[in-house]
């Protein structure tokens, strides 16, 4: 069963594990900003919320920015930008929510409207959250705290805290997070208590979920209840069903979860908010298939997949993959299972990029936190110097006046016990800073260790692959086309020569890409080098059977629910008469042939090898037949097809490549190489390369 998310509670704004639905997304205001907007605002926005199901959400931010920019009343300028913000996040446009934000912040810093200041940061915060930008998003609330704490603003000091827990729970330190929440109930108006410990206790029985203690998670959960019930809260209620649900999923209660489940979706259907329909979906989809409902579960998934393609929420789309490739599997569609594990693959393989630099965000951000507060807590102490040094002063000039001699004492005494405190105050200083000139070090020595790490598997990776001057003696009219994401590679080549005529050539594009993809790597060329020169297996149909059994032994596949593994295409070449052997999993093997100069494509058979699939009989085919002196062979992987480009920013597509190898087929195999090269480059642009690439050509 996929991992699940656990929905916490984030006042009046939209949940950043459900990536938002449909919900309210507000500013952090106080109670008294809240009825003070001028009569004209309240029916402005009225106005435009109840045309905003007919405009779409672009007119309805159309409109927003025309109002906008005719206003000219600074307060409703900031408030609109706020709404405009707000949308741009509940549509989970969060690069364009933080610009707006970033301008808001630029409009009202300085001003009067300090409250409306402070909202801009707390809701950029909120977005960083929702993408799991946990350092960046905790920095954007700090500042919201400080703010507010300047303005005696209780009702939103509470909410920062409250939040503060929350990012605390996802950066792993539920203490931090428990002691945040305790401290948002603390300094909560009495008016807004309930509201807040409605809050508190689903949050806190999100880290009881954490550290899987599940019964103090439903004691909590149920109180919250209990609250949202006596104060006809349907939002709060349908969240903590939904909550309750999660929790008795997780404990394989699956007919009392479908209970609750159930009351969540009825509920969110009835306030028309549509909270986390895409999550309660899910949650629906995994009971049916706890219930052995499969065809039931396939709906609900379904349903939910199209929610969340439109919201982009990696996290959620990782785990719907995951259950549908599960699912088709209890089912025996393996053809399906494989296609979603393939998705659920690179959507893993993104969340472990992103987590590697999310590290490195939060421990740069708490970086920089820590070097700000130091900085404030300076210059407070610096201008405290200068106050009582001034007071001293006056005073001094006063009684000096008045007392004469006697005073040139006192002010003798004065000076010195300045002196002291300035003396002591220096000495504070430089202890803060050689703190964080440490703290800047140790981020530094982080960074270098993990290049480091990662270039000396570069190193180790392209010790193991073949040298392209050997496989020029062999072959002089070949390239090699050989280009990772990242440092190490998912897709690498493996030449190994039997005899004077005879040759095995393979090209192999593993599961992932970067680092665990390297690791795949070296565990595929180490196997084929074991099969060919220990086991002197060298028919290619019996090397893809002998690899496919090595691999999921190697990963021990037979006692774990891993799907690690490869597509392969392998070839057996004789030089002195043409005959070739071929066989592939997955990948297919294309011909140009010089007499009719067609490209002819041998088909691999569909199965990978590795992963969870058992031959249980089966064997890869084998391939023979012979070429003539002037035809050429290609051998590839999927990363040069699927790279986004061109000016539409799509995919190259299997076809496209095809009609851009036949229109090099004039050139000789080293100028096809640099043209290949060179057409990738062009296609790409200035997007981000999205796989590994890898083309072997041949020719005889």
């Amino acid at each position: 069963m996929p991992e699940q998310k656990y929905n916490l509670h984030v006042s009046a704004l939209p949940s950043p594990q459900t990536g938002g639905g449909n919900a309210v997304f507000k500013p952090n205001q106080n109670p008294v900003q809240k009825h003070s907007r001028s009569l004209f605002c309240l029916l402005l926005t009225a106005v435009i919320c109840c045309l905003n199901p007919i405009m779409g959400q672009v007119a309805y931010r159309d409109s927003l920015r025309k109002v906008f920019k005719a206003e000219q009343n600074p307060d409703k300028k900031s408030h609109l930008l706020l709404n405009i913000c707000a949308n741009y996040a509940t549509n989970s446009l969060f690069d364009s929510a933080r610009r707006v934000a970033d301008e808001g912040i630029r409009m009202t810093e300085g001003t009067s409207f300090q409250s409306t200041y402070a909202s801009f940061y707390y809701d950029k915060g909120v977005t960083y959250l929702m993408q799991g930008i946990n350092g960046l998003a905790l920095e954007n609330v700090l500042k919201d705290l400080k703010i507010r704490e300047k303005i005696h603003d209780s009702s939103s000091i509470a909410s920062a805290y409250n939040m503060m827990g929350i990012i605390y729970q996802r950066m792993k330190e539920p203490d931090k997070a428990v002691a945040a929440l305790r401290k948002g109930i603390q300094v909560a108006p009495v008016s807004e208590r309930v509201e807040q410990f409605m809050d508190y206790f689903g949050n806190i029985s999100s880290v009881f979920m954490d550290q899987g203690q599940y019964d103090s998670a439903l004691v909590n959960l149920n109180k919250s209840l209990q609250l949202s019930l006596t104060h006809h809260s349907k939002k709060k209620t349908a969240i903590s069903y939904q909550n309750i649900g999660d929790v008795l999923i997780r404990q394989k209660k699956y007919r009392e979860a479908l209970v609750y489940t159930k009351r969540s979706i009825a509920l969110t259907e009835e306030s028309g908010e549509n909270y986390g329909t895409a999550q309660l979906y899910m949650n629906m989809g995994l009971i049916s298939r706890g219930l052995k409902d499969n065809k039931k579960a396939l709906g609900y998934m379904d349903k939910a997949l199209k929610i969340e393609e439109e919201g982009k929420s990696i996290d959620e789309l990782r785990q719907i993959y995951e259950a549908l490739a599960d699912i088709y599997k209890e089912e025996h569609d393996f053809s399906n299972a494989y296609n979603y594990h393939l998705l659920f693959t690179k959507f893993k393989d993104s969340i472990f990029n992103r987590e590697n630099l999310n590290t490195l965000s939060d421990l740069k951000a708490a970086y920089e936190i820590d070097k700000r507060e130091e900085e404030m807590k300076r210059k407070e102490q610096e201008e405290m110097l200068k106050q009582n040094a001034e007071e001293h002063r006056q005073a001094l000039i006063y009684r000096g006046l008045s007392a004469g001699g006697a005073m040139v004492g006192v002010l003798a005494l004065f000076l010195y016990r300045s002196y002291r405190t300035k003396k002591k105050a220096n000495k504070v200083i430089t202890v803060q800073r050689a703190e964080i000139e440490l703290k800047n070090e140790t981020l530094s020595q982080v960074h270098k260790e993990i290049s480091d790490s990662i270039q000396y598997a570069q190193r180790i990776q392209q010790a193991i692959l073949p040298p392209i001057e050997t496989i020029r003696k062999s072959l002089p009219s070949s390239f090699i086309y050989f280009q990772p994401k990242d440092v190490v590679s998912g897709d690498f080549y493996f030449f190994h020569r039997l005899n004077e005529e005879e040759m095995i050539f393979a090209a192999c594009d593993c599961t992932g890409h970067g680092v665990p993809g390297a690791f795949m790597s070296m565990i595929g060329s180490e196997q084929l080098s074991k099969i060919i020169s220990v086991r002197k297996i060298t028919r290619p149909g019996d090397i893809m059977n002998d690899l496919h059994n090595g691999v999921r032994k190697r990963l021990r596949q037979d006692t774990n629910d891993s799907r690690d593994g490869m597509d392969v295409a392998l070839l057996k070449l004789n030089t002195k008469n043409g005959n070739i052997q071929f066989s592939g999993a997955n990948r297919p093997l294309w011909i140009f042939r010089s007499q009719t100069e067609t490209l002819e494509e041998i088909k691999p058979d569909k199965r990978p090898i590795g992963g969870l699939e058992h031959l249980s009989g089966l064997t890869f085919t084998n391939h023979e037949f012979r070429l003539v002196k002037g035809d050429r062979l290609y051998m590839f992987s999927d990363g040069f097809a699927d790279q986004f480009g061109g000016e539409k920013s799509k995919k190259m597509m299997i076809r496209n490549f095809r009609k851009l190898l036949l229109s090099l087929m004039h050139l000789p195999m080293e100028e096809q190489e640099h043209s290949l090269r060179r057409k990738f480059a062009e296609w790409k642009g200035k997007l981000e390369q999205i796989d590994d690439v890898l083309i072997v050509g041949i020719q005889l």
